[in-house]
């Protein structure tokens, strides 16, 4: 199979957009009160997007970049007990600036964000990459509506089966149950014979471990990050999305912002 570009570097331009958030686009950042910044990011906080991006260019870049006038405080999930789909309401309220999470994750209080990565539908990332940046506006336009804006997109690896059991194709999927990561993924294994099981992140190694659940449906590095390699026996390497995320604002505060900045 095609290896599909590093993580890293397709979350290049994502870095720089959440820098500019808080400011530190501007070459010289004006005197002024201190600005606290509350962010919640990944899923666990033993992924490389937020080992590798979030704590050292969300939390400590901005910082360095504003000589500790704009301080972020920086959480994963399971470090605010956050399952995932409330995390557009707790942005809507305000009680995060800045805040990311899988698109389909989030797609129940906009149904719209599904559509980006559909389950199925994109079997490259370059293809996910296009319906994203076509998709986006539209679901902006839901987002907008609830006081909330999606300024950044990124893929993480290919969503993959971590399986307890055979599997060397689609068709082996009959009849087992499978952890899946948003609607679209359940439509699909449902149409194939299996079972979809909804189940937070944080609790699908214990699942697997226990048998409540066959497969489990994530990237290679997510999967590896929290260990599901050790309670599972086979991979099934086949991309059923690319579990495609985004940074979310609340708006108000976005708007807030000097309009020079968030120009830049």
């Amino acid at each position: 199979m095609k290896r599909s570009p590093s993580p890293l570097a397709a979350v290049a331009s994502v870095a720089a957009a959440v820098l500019l958030l808080a400011g530190t686009a501007v070459a010289q950042v004006p005197a002024g009160p201190k600005v606290a910044v509350q962010a919640i990011t990944q899923v666990s906080p033993n992924l490389p997007q937020y080992t590798k991006v979030d704590q050292p260019l969300l939390r400590d870049g901005i910082a360095k970049a504003t000589n500790g006038r704009v301080e972020v405080t920086l959480s994963s999930w399971p470090e605010r007990n956050v399952n995932g789909p409330e995390v557009l309401r707790l942005v809507r309220s305000g009680q995060v600036d800045i805040a990311a999470a899988p698109l389909t994750t989030v797609s129940g209080d906009v149904p719209m964000l599904d559509g980006v990565d559909l389950a199925g539908m994109n079997a490259d990332i370059a293809q996910a990459r296009k319906v994203a940046d076509a998709m986006v506006p539209v679901a902006n336009k839901d987002l907008e509506r609830l006081g909330i804006k999606l300024v950044a997109t990124y893929p993480f690896s290919g969503q993959m089966l971590f399986c307890r059991k055979p599997v060397a194709s689609l068709a082996d999927l009959k009849g087992l149950k499978v952890r899946t990561n948003g609607p679209s993924a359940s439509d699909l294994i449902k149409s194939l014979g299996g079972q979809p099981v909804s189940l937070a992140f944080g609790e699908v190694y214990t699942a697997l471990e226990r048998g409540t659940v066959d497969c489990g449906i994530t990237g290679a590095g997510s999967g590896n990050g929290v260990k599901w390699p050790e309670v599972s026996t086979h991979l099934y390497t086949l991309p059923l999305s690319w579990s495609t995320s985004g940074y979310f604002v609340n708006l108000a505060w976005w708007n807030k912002l000097d309009p020079a900045v968030r120009a830049q």
